[in-house]
């Protein structure tokens, strides 16, 4: 900050900005990076010709050691925060099984995401795990559930909003969510498919 007062305030900003949307991308802060690597760089630079003239009068054993265990713990805690954001949460871990579940199974002719006012649709990696060329869709409410019912035979929800589902049957279940099935062919429908819904809740 002292070296370069703009930059180091111009990345914060936008970095500060962009943390209050809740919809988060990497290009968002792209305009900062320049600024932040600078930044660290002549900070780095400062620190390193400070610690340069003090090393001119070497530390203590005593002072020594303090420093090397103040330094270790400060790279296991910063090793730690910083592994903890790319850790998968359990509804991912959970996606991730369902969705790769699903692809196996035969006869499969559409894929339901089954929810009782939310559903962590942003966690399902979607398509990429699902690889097969059928509708999803995206039910938040009983009357979503009725309305595009038709046009799925399989369905990933909640263990316990099973039985809010008459028809379907539990195929598997990990973490408190479950692939279910029913019996039934699918008869496509526009209402609920995922890319209607999203674009209705981003509108």
């Amino acid at each position: 900050f002292r070296s370069a007062p703009v930059m180091v305030l111009t990345a914060l900003s936008v970095i500060g900005f962009h943390t209050l949307i809740s919809h988060k991308e990497i290009s968002f802060i792209y305009a900062a990076l320049p600024c932040a690597i600078v930044s660290v760089g002549l900070g780095l630079s400062r620190c390193l010709a400070s610690l340069q003239l003090w090393l001119k009068r070497p530390p203590s054993p005593r002072m020594a050691l303090v420093i090397a265990i103040c330094l270790t713990l400060a790279t296991v805690v910063g090793q730690l925060v910083a592994e903890r954001p790319f850790s998968p949460s359990g509804g991912q871990i959970a996606m991730k099984r369902l969705f790769a579940l699903a692809r196996t199974q035969p006869g499969m002719c559409g894929l339901g995401m089954v929810g009782a006012g939310h559903f962590p649709w942003f966690e399902t990696g979607g398509y990429t795990y699902l690889r097969r060329a059928v509708p999803i869709y995206l039910t938040l409410s009983p009357q979503d559930f009725a309305e595009s019912r038709d046009g799925f035979n399989f369905a990933i929800a909640e263990r316990l909003m099973g039985s809010m589902m008459p028809g379907f049957s539990i195929v598997d279940c990990t973490l408190g969510y479950c692939l279910f099935k029913q019996e039934q062919g699918c008869q496509p429908t526009a209402s609920h498919t995922i890319s209607t819904v999203l674009r209705a809740i981003n509108h």
